[in-house]
């Protein structure tokens, strides 16, 4: 859309663009994807609707109960039915990427509805929406008549019972055909029927619901009310006595009589009282600014994936920025005897299936850090200019490197900086930072649980390393490795965190390509025996009820380093361990519980209580089965 049309238009009138192109929104969303859907599994009410429009103008509904029968319904499109599929973006992928864009740049919520009518059909009666919508005529075309709204503009509630008598003639009447795109203001009343000689399907995209002034102030007062009361004793003084005889609809003097002294004086402190809350709107401003966009950040669809760019610990100067700023909230949560702390809400772990779903309110992922002494670096970040990238000696380096692993930075190489010595590392700050949801949090700088390191891994049989890859599937590894978007959408299908959420043990075939399963089993397998150590734990059953006998390697060649980065998307926002396992002739792990914590005598000398809550085992070596 022409943005500068748009803008002239916005909340005042109505925007027909004719586009002249058929094919302009082609694979948006096609039938058979709606018709496949159907077929999984749609339920009425909820997921799909069935109307048409009797002839006196009245709505008739044609649902029935529970799951949608397809051939019932294309039944009802025979008889001229209109059939509405609610909210597509959950298994149509081209709209999602359409409303992701949408919500990034305009930083609220979007939905979407199908709306598929038979020849000369209308489906719905006349009616106004409290969305601004936006109309994608995708195949066919209809006619569309539009009335102002009698309740006024800019409505905050939808209403589907005007009556034709009550509307008068249409201020505007148009033919919508494939490719054009419509622009209704909140408040408009609209009605549309089918051309008489071809069907009709058009996408309807939507936004701004409860999303003006008067939500702002909804959340905004309370919390001005709140901060007057605890600051300002006149908003503590009892009422006067028998105020309440002066106050209330029977009290209220008609038009032209005044008010008698006493109401008077109750209405003249009452206006003072609200207009000293204008003292405290900044900060009621913010508070309210802060919980919108947390809940708009944790209702969004996940953000298109990104490139995140070199790490910050890999020694070179870069430069960094948000990778979806409208992704991202930070909020600083303070509470009486209590040290503040930083909450960084993101989206990157919403289920593009579950949104807009009735009845779900999602919790977003949040990172806590605990003090204020991340603000800083999260104001430099948020401050920067749209896009625009800043050094990373703005930001704590610890926070920085946090922040990349979550995939909520964007890096790459700064032009201007010089690159640092190896010879002088850069210090890292101990953090007290947690990471997960409130409630359900884990030290991210907890290490998970290491297996002592005893004799090398010397003098046992090992296999034969396997035939060499060919050199297309070693490119096909290689490159999906180094894909993040491409990983990253492959390890989402896997939902493991849902898996987790329901309990037990789930095996999960094929995790990642299995090209990359044979990357890594030839990377393992090729590494010099000396570089594997062998864990001999028996010594310390007394203590911690484990006696291992395996071959680890908790670090390797840049093959690993990609690989480990990659199934580190399986759990995002998760501290992750890992570590690989080889497994020869008497070698085993016995029965033990990884979530009791163990004394760990570090490198530097120094023990640390260490767990594990989650282990997820990537399988390799083929035909391995269970004894």
């Amino acid at each position: 859309m022409e943005m500068r049309a748009f803008l002239h238009s916005r909340e005042k009138q109505p925007l027909h663009l004719r586009r002249k192109q058929q094919d302009r929104y082609a694979g948006l969303l096609l039938q058979t994807t709606i018709e496949a859907q159907l077929r999984k599994g749609l339920v009425f009410g909820q997921d799909v609707n069935v109307a048409r429009c009797a002839p006196d103008g009245s709505q008739i509904m044609l649902n029935g109960q529970g799951r949608a029968d397809p051939k019932k319904i294309a039944r009802q499109v025979a008889d001229g039915c209109s059939v509405q599929v609610v909210h597509p973006q959950r298994f149509s992928t081209p709209v999602a990427e359409l409303l992701k864009r949408l919500e990034a740049h305009f930083g609220c919520l979007w939905g979407a509805n199908s709306f598929r009518t038979p020849p000369g059909s209308m489906g719905f009666k006349a009616h106004h929406d409290e969305v601004e919508v936006f109309m994608l005529q995708l195949e066919g075309a209809k006619r569309w008549r539009l009335h102002r709204c009698p309740k006024g503009p800019l409505p905050r509630s939808y209403c589907w019972d005007y009556k034709e008598e009550e509307l008068g003639p249409p201020f505007m009447e148009l033919v919508l055909e494939a490719g054009d795109l419509l622009y209704l203001p909140r408040g408009t009343v609209h009605k549309g029927i089918a051309m008489e000689d071809r069907p009709s399907h058009h996408l309807t995209i939507s936004t701004y619901q409860r999303f003006c002034w008067a939500d702002l102030l909804e959340k905004a007062l309370p919390a001005a009310l709140e901060a007057a009361a605890a600051q300002e004793p006149r908003y503590r003084r009892g009422l006067p006595l028998r105020c309440l005889g002066e106050l209330g609809m029977q009290y209220r003097p008609k038009p032209g009589v005044p008010a008698n002294a006493e109401r008077q004086a109750c209405i003249t402190e009452f206006r003072s009282l609200l207009a000293g809350l204008a003292d405290h709107a900044p900060a009621a401003a913010d508070a309210a600014g802060d919980f919108l966009a947390a809940q708009f950040v944790g209702r969004r669809l996940p953000p298109a994936a990104t490139q995140k760019g070199p790490a910050p610990s890999a020694g070179a100067a870069v430069e960094v920025r948000w990778a979806e700023p409208t992704a991202v909230r930070v909020v600083v949560e303070s509470s009486p005897g209590r040290e503040p702390e930083v909450q960084i809400y993101h989206a990157l772990e919403n289920s593009a299936e579950k949104h807009m779903t009735p009845g779900v309110e999602p919790s977003p992922a949040c990172i806590v850090l605990e003090g204020q002494q991340w603000l800083p670096s999260l104001q430099a970040l948020n401050t920067a200019s749209l896009g625009a990238w800043i050094s990373d000696s703005a930001l704590d380096p610890e926070l920085l490197q946090g922040l990349w692993e979550h995939g909520l930075l964007e890096t790459r190489l700064a032009e201007t900086l010089v690159a640092q010595s190896p010879t002088a590392p850069r210090k890292r700050k101990a953090a007290g930072a947690v990471v997960g949801r409130p409630g359900h949090r884990l030290f991210l700088l907890r290490r998970a649980k290491r297996h002592r390191q005893s004799d090398s891994y010397k003098g046992l049989d090992v296999p034969k390393l396997p035939e060499g890859l060919d050199a297309l599937t070693l490119r096909e590894a290689e490159a999906f490795l180094a894909n993040y978007k491409l990983a990253s959408a492959w390890l989402r299908r896997v939902q493991l965190r849902e898996k987790l959420l329901a309990g037990g043990v789930v095996r999960i075939p094929k995790i990642l390509p299995d090209s990359v399963a044979q990357l890594a089993l030839r990377t393992l397998q090729e590494m010099p025996h000396e570089s594997w150590n062998l864990t001999q734990a028996n010594r310390d059953a007394s203590r911690n009820n484990v006696a291992h006998r395996f071959a680890s390697r908790r670090f390797g060649s840049e093959t690993l380093t990609h690989l480990f980065r990659v199934l580190g998307e399986l759990l995002p926002g998760e501290l992750n361990s890992f570590s690989a396992g080889r497994y020869l002739q008497g070698d085993h792990i016995e029965r033990h519980d990884d979530r009791q914590y163990t004394d760990v005598r570090m490198e530097d000398g120094s023990t640390v209580l260490c767990s594990r809550t989650v282990a997820v085992i990537w399988y390799l070596t083929p035909d391995w089965r269970k004894v």
